[in-house]
């Protein structure tokens, strides 16, 4: 247990928890509330099935075979690849690959709504102990931390 950590958490109260009013209990029931999100890389497989749905891969495809789209072909191209290629990911939370697939929306060769389901599957929901990288958190955790 990283008590430095949680010490500072349940000081700092950064989301506004109210830690300060809660039990040891309850101060692990709050940090065990799977309520946060963070960008996960989206493996080849589904990235896949994402491009497979709704004509992504075909219109993909297209573009990276259309001079007239100039740098977005390069960005076509790129993605047709990615979604080809067996074992690679698609890491959303790196600016280039965020930019990339906006690049796409741009054109129209992806819609937002594409983007959108693209950037739900690169998304998890964890809890606060998890993003604080504490690990299981008990309550004689809890009352050490306060102490």
């Amino acid at each position: 247990m990283n008590y430095a950590t949680l010490k500072v958490e349940l000081a700092a109260d950064p989301l506004g928890r109210g830690y300060v009013d809660m039990s040891d209990d309850e101060v692990v029931a709050s940090l065990g509330v799977a309520d946060q999100s963070r960008t996960k890389a989206i493996p080849s497989t589904e990235l896949l099935a994402w491009a497979g749905a709704e004509n992504r891969f075909k219109r993909i495809e297209d573009a990276a075979q259309n001079t007239d789209l100039e740098e977005a072909q390069s960005v076509a191209k790129a993605a047709e690849l990615l979604i080809r290629r067996d074992t690679t990911s698609l890491d959303l939370s790196l600016p280039d690959r965020a930019l990339m697939v906006g690049s796409l929306v741009a054109v129209g060769v992806l819609t937002q709504a594409d983007s959108d389901a693209l950037h739900a599957l690169g998304t998890e929901t964890i809890d606060r102990a998890t993003e604080l990288g504490l690990g299981q958190v008990l309550p004689g955790h809890v009352q050490k931390a306060r102490a």
